[in-house]
């Protein structure tokens, strides 16, 4: 007699780990990789069509970024605006918003906290410089709320909207510092603001000594501080839950109790709101199908519960005793 075979243990206690070496998971580092190769490839197709060897226009390229310690402070100058920047788009990007616009949000914050800082020059730097923050974050997240409110107001396409921002800003800020309200008085036709406070202005870390002529500031250690808090924002938080969740599928975060159209505008401007008025928008909210998820063992109790074939083929039979209103798989 033969024996029947036997069944093989499925769900969780056998399903591999997220930390496992997978494809999905190499696959995040793989694209940036691939990404720049590919664009160093395209860019040596071009120095060849130009008449010129590929090769050493890279090594020159590596050189000036890299070629002694002052080029490397002058790099990480130049990075710091790049990685608020990215933040920007990335950080949109989670909640699916294709934010093209990064270059006019860091315009007019940098507009704004050139005015505030020369206009209250002479206060002292522990008043000065958080003024000046706060104009230069206020002036780019209200400037990019703009977008998110007309994406999700009326449907506008967020790509339009920030690219039709960038030119509007350029061109503003051209009007101002070209003999403009914030032309400098003796700047002589050059497009310059006045100069702004002393205590507006960040130190710079490496002495001279030790670099000649350095000008790496102290702004490298902000971006690096952006850098954590987005991630804490994104990946330790509800609002980064919910973000997250409107990026994957606004109508399932909808069905979840999380309002796509709110998370799409703080996600624009990059704010988000306080305990009280999260906790009154929940409570007023009419049906919450799902809730939500706010640590990783409240995540594992919202996950379906799992049921075997013959019970759920019980249990889809229509019954007479039960009510008309569809049950819910999600256990809460």
């Amino acid at each position: 007699m033969a024996s029947e075979p036997q069944a093989t243990p499925t769900g969780p206690a056998t399903a591999p780990s997220v930390r496992q070496p997978t494809a999905q998971w190499a696959r995040g580092p793989a694209v940036p990789v691939a990404s720049v190769v590919f664009a160093l490839a395209i860019g040596a197709i071009f120095v060849l069509l130009s008449g010129h060897d590929p090769i050493a226009a890279y090594i020159d390229l590596f050189r000036g970024a890299f070629g002694s310690p002052y080029d490397i402070t002058e790099t990480l100058i130049q990075t710091i605006p790049l990685v608020l920047a990215g933040l920007a788009v990335a950080v949109a990007f989670r909640t699916g918003l294709f934010n093209i616009g990064a270059e006019s949000q860091l315009l007019i914050g940098a507009v704004a906290a050139g005015a505030v800082g020369a206009r209250f020059a002479d206060l002292p730097g522990f008043v000065l410089f958080p003024m000046v923050l706060a104009a230069g974050i206020g002036a780019g997240a209200a400037w990019a709320a703009i977008a998110g409110y007309l994406k999700a107001a009326r449907g506008v396409n967020e790509v339009i909207t920030t690219i039709m921002q960038n030119y509007i800003v350029v061109f503003v800020m051209h009007w101002l510092l070209q003999n403009g309200p914030m032309t400098a008085p003796n700047a002589l036709g050059t497009p310059a603001s006045a100069p702004i406070g002393a205590g507006a202005v960040l130190p710079i870390i490496i002495p001279n000594e030790l670099v000649p002529l350095t000008r790496l500031h102290a702004g490298i250690f902000l971006a690096i501080a952006a850098v954590v808090v987005f991630w804490f924002l994104l990946w330790r938080t509800p609002l980064g839950y919910e973000l997250r969740a409107v990026g994957l599928g606004a109508r399932a975060a909808a069905q979840a109790g999380i309002d796509p159209r709110t998370r799409t505008v703080a996600t624009a401007s990059t704010r988000s709101r306080s305990p009280s008025s999260e906790r009154t928008r929940r409570s007023g909210s009419p049906s919450r199908p799902c809730c939500l998820v706010r640590s990783r063992a409240v995540a594992r109790s919202c996950r379906p519960t799992p049921v075997s074939r013959r019970s759920s083929f019980r249990s889809s039979k229509p019954s007479s005793s039960s009510s008309s209103r569809p049950s819910s798989s999600f256990a809460y």
